[in-house]
């Protein structure tokens, strides 16, 4: 696993398993000056330590729940927009709704990942 701490990158970015490519790696940081720090097949020799892998996946599953409420609470697939004003304006709207709703949540001591009884 490489750190932030052996790489004079300038962003960290945390990647799925299909970005695992070495070379893929290797050119991301040249080009872009971007460190990728990506979960390890179990077949691989250098593994990641548990904690780490422990974080990655409670990340991964708040980024994932988080998308998939977007979509399907606040209609983000199918914004209903003709034009490109529309859609920006309404996906700043409904990603507005999707903050508000997760600061409300959390402000009542809920998850902010509790929107399914939240009434809009």
């Amino acid at each position: 696993m490489n750190t932030a701490g052996t790489c004079p990158c300038w962003v960290t970015k945390l990647g799925d398993k299909g970005f695992l490519d070495q070379k893929r790696q290797a050119v991301l940081q040249e080009d872009q000056g971007l460190l990728l720090l990506t979960p390890k097949r179990k077949n691989q020799q250098e593994q990641n330590p548990r904690a780490w892998d422990a974080l990655m996946n409670r990340t991964r599953r708040l980024i994932e729940t988080t998308f998939a409420q977007a979509k399907g609470v606040f209609g983000l697939e199918r914004p209903g927009a003709r034009s490109v004003w529309g859609i920006l304006s309404r996906v700043i709207a409904k990603i507005t709704g999707l903050t508000l709703a997760a600061k409300y949540n959390r402000e009542q001591g809920h998850s902010p990942l509790r929107l399914a009884e939240f009434s809009f």
